[in-house]
């Protein structure tokens, strides 16, 4: 059972937030005010929900491999931040640092273009990229400090104003002030997590939320993400 907690006072602002607790094998289920149906890209062999590691509740994604899964598959204009602020958080379970796990907001054709990454290295690092109008780097930071493997580790990206930052463990790693302008905006937004075939990191992940419009304080969550306001 999940542990009660206190309602999100931006709970408005959440444009996704997937607990990964459905049936094993089964659809992501959005808890956030959208509502947006979560679906599997490729084959759930590679991305798929299972109850043997585990942050809040009953199920966490499994990213394995050539894993590419898709939470948001269609068309929906809200993934894209353009000038606002955001947040990304969520919890990560690594269970090598050996290559790069990716995470896409904004995604074309899945991987083929996309506003927002949020990666991490092969020295377990916390990568946050971001795309301008022109499609160039607008803002790349990596963090300075490492996640902890075979255990959870709890990661945020922001942008507030002109200031991108990571924060690891509720607390800001790094940041750096880059500017206001408008991230790269596209017509059909997705998201993708995924790993590579070449290059596959085997991670879990648990609690995963978008908030659009708001910069949240950095903090580490003492229960799973609240599904209401």
């Amino acid at each position: 059972m999940r542990r009660q907690s206190p309602g999100d006072a931006y709970y408005s602002d959440v444009v996704a937030l997937y607990h990964f607790d459905a049936n094993v094998g089964g659809p992501c289920v959005d808890s956030g005010p959208l509502g947006l149906p979560g679906v599997f890209g490729n084959t759930t062999a590679y991305g798929n929900l299972q109850s043997s590691v585990v942050k809040w509740g009953s199920n966490a994604l499994h990213v394995s491999d050539q894993s590419n899964f898709n939470i948001q598959g269609t068309s929906s204009p809200h993934w894209a931040v353009g000038s606002s602020d955001f947040t990304i958080e969520f919890w990560v379970y690594p269970t090598t640092f050996a290559n790069q796990t990716e995470l896409y907001i904004g995604a074309t054709n899945e991987l083929l273009a996309y506003d927002v990454t949020v990666y991490l290295t092969s020295a377990g690092k916390v990568g946050f990229l971001c795309k301008g109008t022109s499609g160039s780097t607008y803002a790349s930071l990596v963090s300075s400090g490492a996640l902890t493997l075979n255990a959870w580790n709890f990661v945020q990206c922001r942008r507030v104003g002109s200031t991108f930052a990571i924060g690891i463990g509720g607390s800001q790693d790094t940041a750096s002030t880059v500017g206001t302008a408008a991230l790269y905006a596209i017509g059909t937004t997705a998201v993708c997590i995924c790993g590579s075939n070449t290059h596959p990191q085997p991670t879990y992940m648990d609690d995963f939320r978008m908030t659009v419009g708001v910069g949240r304080a950095f903090a580490l969550p003492t229960a799973a993400f609240p599904s209401h306001g």
